[in-house]
């Protein structure tokens, strides 16, 4: 329900990461493998009639029925034999890719100062019917009748708490954003509408007497970065990409449960179709109306 024109201005392009050979692939993660081996975990050979596509929940992270069974078939010409390739052994582990082996082909150094700087906490709240995330003590909700867009478009000022807005109005600006949780579980970080510099993550608070210890030479630049569990992840972005961002946990029932913010990013250069935004929130209205639908969840 936001037709928003995604990365219209101009930014440095996304660049790939020196090749990286990996036999798992952390939670979450957005990855393209490429090449002879088309996904970690599996043996695929160009001269072979078929093979196996495994996709295995890591233990330490989830809890899956029929962890080793989820599987496809990706076949070359036109036999129907059943493959019998095998899986790769693997390490289980929640951990992240090492920093040193996500290397941009394009260096691009993060600033060493900042205009903006958000800390936010995770905490778990408890209420009568629901287990809610928070960052910074506040539940994130957005409302589907009246999207952070389309309150935009029509040049709302006024935010509630739940909407979790944090406010970048300025072209070009350099923007850390810690988060950290006491929790003894990882969270896959994922913010829209950019690629972050990621700086720092290990387990434990971070604080400012650690600033001098941010990577800021050509970091790696990813849309996902875990969160180590009881710890900590650093980010930074520069303000070169108008919009309305969510940044949240990439567990889709955590974000379910509030666990996000917003990034409203130079508002008033926003690109947008006001008729298609407006009609298709219209339109849901409508929906919505006729279907008695009701939102029970953060609504994303």
């Amino acid at each position: 329900m936001s037709p928003q024109r995604d990365r219209v201005w101009p930014r440095p392009k996304r660049t790939p990461v020196r090749p990286l050979i990996a036999r798992s692939l952390p939670l979450s993660q957005r990855n393209k493998p490429r090449g002879p081996r088309l996904a970690a975990g599996n043996r695929i050979h160009s001269g072979g009639p078929a093979a196996l596509s495994r996709a295995i929940p890591r233990e330490s992270c989830s809890e899956t029925d029929a962890l080793n069974n989820i599987k496809g078939i990706i076949r070359y010409g036109t036999s129907t034999a059943d493959p019998t390739t095998s899986a790769y052994s693997y390490t289980d582990s929640c951990s992240d890719e090492a920093a040193s082996d996500l290397v941009p082909y394009v260096a691009i150094n993060a600033s060493d100062s900042y205009a903006y700087r958000a800390d936010e906490g995770v905490e778990v709240q408890v209420t009568e019917n629901a287990l809610l995330w928070t960052m910074n003590k506040t539940s994130f909700k957005t409302k589907w009748e009246n999207p952070t867009l389309l309150q935009v478009a029509n040049h709302n000022q006024t935010w509630t708490a739940k909407e979790r807005i944090i406010h970048l109005p300025y072209e070009d600006q350099w923007v850390y954003l810690a988060v950290h949780s006491p929790f003894a579980q990882d969270h896959p970080m994922h913010l829209h509408g950019h690629d972050f510099w990621m700086l720092a993550s290990g387990y434990g608070n971070f604080d400012s007497s650690q600033t001098n210890s941010l990577t800021l030479v050509n970091a790696p630049r990813r849309d996902v970065a875990m969160m180590p569990a009881s710890g900590y992840l650093v980010i930074a972005i520069k303000t070169n990409s108008p919009g309305a961002w969510l940044m949240h946990c990439h567990i889709a029932w955590h974000t379910s449960e509030g666990f996000a913010v917003q990034l409203l990013e130079r508002a008033s250069e926003i690109s947008y179709d006001y008729e298609t935004l407006n009609g298709t929130c219209a339109s849901w209205k409508s929906y919505v109306a006729a279907q008695n639908v009701t939102q029970f969840d953060s609504g994303v």
